[in-house]
């Protein structure tokens, strides 16, 4: 089985109409939609190419629809589908050239997190392999630790470095 790797996706953009159509495309997909995630987006004709998503598979796990921004939570396999969240991207920018994108991920075994970036003015994903190690509770019992302020000061680490990555993806892409 493959494992999962989860792109927690924010668009903004003042066009209410864009976020309409992301809500038609993504809102109502039943879990393992593969073909209703990528049709929208590299049409009705293409047939799916690992290369060219960037991962085996993707679904939409859950999402969120506003007027000027929008979430979406795509869950991939093995890889992020960074080809995918590039077309997108482009997408997005034709309905509104002054859409952005960001998102942040990981991997259910914590062998990497990314971060990217997408505005007129490019793409750019930033990928670690330098991942905190997961805190596990019977190890905190063996080591007399609290199990909660752990996992806690785990998630504060990686906040950090999707942090990083997200501010270096738009350092690449707007040059600042």
């Amino acid at each position: 089985m493959a494992n999962h790797v989860w792109q927690r996706v924010t668009i903004e953009s003042d066009k209410s109409e864009l976020h309409q159509k992301l809500d038609d495309w993504f809102g109502s997909l039943k879990y393992n939609d593969v073909k209703g995630v990528v049709e929208p987006i590299f049409g009705k004709d293409w047939k799916y190419d690992t290369d060219a998503v960037g991962s085996k598979w993707i679904i939409v796990e859950d999402c969120t629809f506003g007027d000027t921004e929008s979430y979406i939570n795509f869950c991939s396999a093995w890889h992020p589908a960074d080809g995918f969240l590039e077309e997108l991207n482009s997408v997005l920018l034709a309905m509104d050239e002054n859409a952005t994108m960001s998102f942040t991920g990981d991997e259910e075994s914590n062998d990497f997190l990314f971060a990217g970036y997408g505005s007129k003015d490019g793409f750019h994903l930033e990928m670690s392999d330098d991942v905190p190690e997961r805190i596990w509770e019977e190890e905190c019992e063996e080591e007399g630790l609290d199990y909660d302020e752990e996992t806690d000061n785990f998630y504060e680490e990686v906040d950090d470095i999707h942090n990083s990555l997200l501010n270096e993806s738009i350092k690449q892409v707007e040059g600042y």
